[in-house]
């Protein structure tokens, strides 16, 4: 089943300034999984613009769930944005940040919207917004839902021999494909260039737009070149990202 969060995004009758966090309670999410794509019409082009995740913690506090970073938007017609990876739950609803610019707004006939003055789209921000009843931004998701039972958990890119190799001492995460669902790593995959020393795996969850907290790992040890199947035992959250640190190879 298809995810989709938020109000069309079309020419509406006001605007909303800039420089607020807007979180719109209309359509909340129907499912859990990841929104892939992202509508917005902007009557007066966006800068700064980024959209999150939101979900209510206490009445009119919301937390971010997560939140990815749109860049410049172009006012007066529907803008697509594709490729995107943000993590969704079902009944989360979706927000908006930027930093100048006017979005398309309606203040009669809907749901109603969340608002703060200030930035508080980063993972993890909590905060306690006003409300305006009957309002509606011009700001649509599309995602994927999350599908497969426990076991059918995938993260990471496939184990292949590839045209070139990491250097060691540095901590990598593959920002390809994130986790789709919650739940227990049993198994890593991992293709090695030439032997490698302290190999370590984690779990790595994203708490700003490039910061990253690890949440779970597991010591390898020494490995020689080749392709490897590593039992494991790692924790994970859907949108979790995997990564590998390594002393030397």
């Amino acid at each position: 089943m298809a995810i989709d969060i938020g109000a069309d995004a079309i020419n509406r009758t006001s605007t909303f300034p800039k420089l607020y966090t807007i979180v719109d309670t209309n359509n909340p999410a129907n499912a859990s999984g990841i929104i892939i794509s992202v509508e917005i019409w902007a009557q007066g082009n966006l800068e700064g613009c980024r959209v999150g995740t939101f979900y209510t913690t206490n009445g009119n506090t919301l937390k971010c769930r997560d939140s990815v970073v749109i860049g410049n938007v172009t006012g007066g017609s529907k803008q697509t944005f594709n490729g995107l990876s943000l993590v969704v739950e079902a009944g989360d609803y979706i927000g908006i940040y930027y930093a100048s610019g006017t979005i398309e707004r309606s203040t009669s006939g809907y749901d109603g919207l969340w608002r703060i003055s200030g930035e508080y789209i980063d993972p993890n921000d909590e905060a306690t917004y006003g409300f305006s009843a009957g309002d509606a931004i011009s700001l649509y998701g599309i995602g994927e839902e999350a599908e497969g039972e426990e076991g059918d958990i995938d993260v990471g890119a496939e184990a292949t021999d590839r045209s070139t190799h990491a250097s060691p001492a540095y901590t990598y995460i593959g920002k390809e494909n994130p986790a789709n669902l919650s739940g227990t790593i049993t198994e890593v995959q991992i293709y090695i260039r030439d032997s490698i020393v302290d190999l370590k795996i984690g779990i790595f969850h994203k708490t700003d737009t490039d910061k990253f907290e690890c949440i779970a790992y597991a010591v390898i040890g020494n490995l020689g070149d080749g392709y490897h199947e590593l039992e494991v035992s790692l924790a994970i959250e859907a949108g979790d990202y995997i990564g590998a640190y390594f002393t030397s190879g």
